[in-house]
């Protein structure tokens, strides 16, 4: 839903940019959606989403922690304020860089094939 919002968005501010009927197309266009965000049921179907979106982030936020301190080694549980993350695992080393001797095969080949001469 959001991806359509901003495609249609997106849309609408290339049409109005581009358009060559000019500032009354414009001004038709911005009273439409004026009209559109002032509408009563455009306003409560906003505000129902507000909620809901409010209702569901404070659910989250009191479930998350229980869930994640539980697989999470190292993070304690939730209650306790003082814990200190794991510290993060170090990287592997990296292998060592070698070249391959000019006297190889795949080396003397025509460019690119990796074939021999």
């Amino acid at each position: 839903m959001k991806i359509r919002l901003s495609f249609f968005a997106g849309a609408a501010a290339g049409y109005v940019l581009g358009t060559k009927a000019g500032r009354e197309r414009y001004a038709q266009i911005q009273e439409y959606a004026r009209r559109f965000t002032e509408n009563p049921n455009v306003q409560q179907a906003a505000g129902t989403a507000k909620d809901k979106a409010t209702e569901l982030a404070a659910t989250a936020r009191d479930k998350v922690p229980a869930k994640v301190s539980d697989k999470v080694p190292g993070l304690g549980s939730s209650d306790d304020s003082t814990a200190k993350p794991a510290p993060a695992p170090k990287p592997a080393p990296a292998p060592p860089v070698t070249a391959e001797p000019a006297g190889t095969p795949l080396a003397s080949g025509p460019k690119g094939t990796g074939q021999p001469r």
